[in-house]
């Protein structure tokens, strides 16, 4: 692996993602806050999409028996500009690996006791055109080729 690699590794796993980052808290009032994550690695495939992975938080702050729980492709829109999505493959084993960096506060209950979090559901998204996906609002190539076609049209 080379040393750029190696960087891009290290700044990666201690890189805060704001998009999804935030207090997690359960039923029971057991409450923790992301502070490190892996943006995952984009699939070998030309695809847009999420997937979502759930674990346990741990009183450590660690996470334990993760599992795949959905794996979607933005394909289309409907007639009321919903994304249309389909079961996919493509970014199980990428969102499986990043989840393993997850890292959270100690998690602590009303009493600031310790306490663990079971079956927190975590979302990855993978957008090629807009970096901040909204409510699984994705740019669609059809609609990103467009814009594009559009914006050199109007210079």
């Amino acid at each position: 692996m080379s040393d750029y690699k190696k960087l891009f590794l290290v700044f990666s796993i201690f890189l805060a993602f704001g998009i999804n980052a935030g207090v997690v808290e359960d039923e029971k009032g057991c409450k923790t806050k992301l502070i490190q994550m892996l943006i995952p690695d984009w699939p070998n495939a030309n695809y847009q999409g999420y997937s979502i992975v759930s674990f346990n938080i741990d009183i450590d702050g660690g996470i334990s028996k993760s599992k795949i729980k959905e794996s979607k492709c933005a394909i289309a829109r409907d007639e009321n500009g919903a994304i249309i999505f389909e079961t996919c493959p493509f970014f199980k084993k990428v969102s499986f690996a990043a989840s393993k960096y997850l890292k959270y506060k100690k998690p602590i209950n009303k009493e600031g006791l310790p306490c663990s979090i079971q079956n927190h559901r975590y979302k990855y998204n993978f957008s090629l055109y807009n970096i901040e996906v909204k409510d699984s609002d994705f740019l669609l190539r059809e609609e990103y080729e467009a814009m594009m076609y559009d914006s050199e049209k109007s210079k």
